[in-house]
């Protein structure tokens, strides 16, 4: 049997198979019965791959009525251009068309979780990573979406990539809100390049409200740790993010002394950077002020001093059970001197106080032994000596 003598319904099945339109139309023209058969059929495939290319022109300038018209006329909504397979959803999410969305989203059949061949992105991550906070609430909301969809540049979920879009404000906080509350969605799974979680990639990223709005969801996980062993608390302290800290110490499964590799604990992180209130809020959650860090060998009280730190100095020198080697004479002497020359002569007040009672005592006068021994090391009595009299004698000053 020749094509040509074929049933019109077979005709009609082979037809779809043949995807060039030049290639069709020659076969159509050797034949009057295959003429008759399939001319109204190519004309109509023309028309429909026609519609199809004026809804990605009307997607990509945003113009609702033009894709109206040619979804209604069959233009094909799932279809896609490009190597990587863009279609119009995923044009319209990337572009923030909010009513295009819309219109795209009632439609019966619409591919929500197709993704683009070259990035893995969904529609979703489109709108998301655009600060596209509207269509990102669309999204969340249609049924059947996936929230949990990796994207292949750096496995990103949604979430991460929610989070890293700008702006910033009550909109984005608004779509996270949402987000967060949608039954299934993942928040805890990290990226694959960086190895952070969503809360660590908030707190890293200067995104406190959005840490406070995962933090009220009690699924997530606080003891995640990034790569260099830093968990969240570490780097609340870090920021001075108060609410984030506050919220994480009401956590049962918050380590207060989480240490990174480094040995720096959030005291520690939180003296060194200055933030008062962090500081205060730590110390009554039971942190440590005695652990030292291993590359200074530093406790936050004398790493405050280093960074002249007045406030959170005043605040830690009160501490008790601190054992002050030589090295943190020196530097507390030496912070003592340049808060004079600040004019803060409370803070140095202090410290001559509290270095009256702790030098010449056992503790004073130990150093510790480490193998890398600092060159200054040996000339630190004479230090002490020098700056003992300025500070503790009548007149010193």
């Amino acid at each position: 049997m020749s094509f040509a003598t074929l049933p019109a319904e077979l005709l009609l099945q082979v037809a779809a198979y043949i995807d060039s339109d030049s290639d069709l139309n020659s076969a159509i023209r050797t034949c009057g019965w295959l003429y008759i058969t399939l001319d109204g059929y190519l004309y109509n495939r023309q028309d429909k791959a026609s519609a199809t290319a004026a809804l990605f022109w009307a997607s990509e300038h945003g113009i609702s009525s033009t894709a109206r018209r040619f979804i209604n006329i069959g233009a094909n909504f799932n279809a896609t251009k490009d190597e990587g397979g863009l279609t119009p959803l995923m044009l319209n999410a990337q572009k923030g068309h909010e009513n295009l969305v819309a219109l795209l989203l009632s439609l019966p059949g619409i591919n929500l979780n197709a993704y683009h061949e070259l990035y893995r992105k969904t529609a979703l991550h489109f709108a998301a990573m655009g600060g596209h906070y509207g269509v990102v609430e669309l999204l969340v909301q249609a049924k059947g979406v996936d929230l949990n969809h990796c994207e292949g540049d750096y496995g990103a979920t949604p979430l991460i990539e929610l989070i890293s879009a700008t702006p910033s404000g009550p909109r984005k906080n608004d779509a996270m809100k949402l987000l967060v509350e949608q039954y299934g969605v993942d928040l805890n799974t990290p990226d694959n390049k960086w190895d952070l979680s969503p809360l660590l990639w908030a707190i890293q990223g200067w995104e406190p409200d959005i840490a406070c709005i995962l933090l009220e969801r009690e699924s997530v996980r606080v003891d995640f740790e990034d790569p260099q062993g830093r968990t969240a608390i570490w780097w609340a302290a870090k920021r001075g993010y108060e609410k984030c800290v506050r919220m994480l110490l009401e956590r049962d499964d918050i380590d207060v002394n989480a240490i990174e590799r480094k040995c720096q604990t959030p005291l520690w992180v939180a003296a060194k950077k200055g933030h008062v209130a962090v500081v205060r809020m730590l110390i009554a959650a039971g942190a440590d002020p005695t652990a030292r860090d291993d590359d200074s060998y530093r406790n936050a009280l004398t790493v405050a001093a280093a960074n002249d730190q007045d406030e959170v100095v005043s605040l830690l020198i009160s501490q008790t059970g601190i054992d002050y080697t030589l090295e943190d004479v020196e530097c507390l002497r030496a912070f003592s001197l340049r808060a004079q020359q600040r004019g803060n002569l409370e803070s140095a007040r202090s410290i001559s106080n509290k270095l009256g009672r702790q030098v010449g005592s056992e503790d004073g006068r130990r150093r510790r032994e480490r193998p890398r021994e600092r060159a200054h090391s040996t000339r630190g009595t004479g230090l002490i000596s020098r700056f003992r009299k300025v500070l503790l004698e009548p007149g010193g000053g």
